[in-house]
């Protein structure tokens, strides 16, 4: 017995799922570049620019909100370091 797996791009947790990751990024402005295609290393944001750890958060919450998906608390970055040392 061969098992056989089939994508289905429209299933609606994913198309959610990738417009709830893009959604992240509302806010940010949209930047246009000379892009081509080659053996070059293109960055999705400028090296002056960086994003908020705070402004991300209240994305995030704001898609919770949402979704009416459950909210965990919040920790900042180093939090999460410190935490992650003690686990491994």
């Amino acid at each position: 017995m061969t098992l056989k797996l089939q994508f289905d791009p429209n299933q609606p947790y994913q198309l959610d799922a990738v417009e709830n990751v893009a959604r992240l990024f509302e806010g940010l402005p949209r930047q246009t570049a000379n892009f081509t295609l080659g053996d070059e290393i293109n960055p999705n944001l400028p090296p002056f620019e960086s994003l908020s750890e705070s402004w991300l958060y209240d994305n995030l919450r704001q898609i919770q909100q949402d979704g009416d998906i459950a909210m965990g608390s919040r920790r900042t970055a180093s939090e999460r370091s410190r935490r992650s040392s003690f686990i491994g």
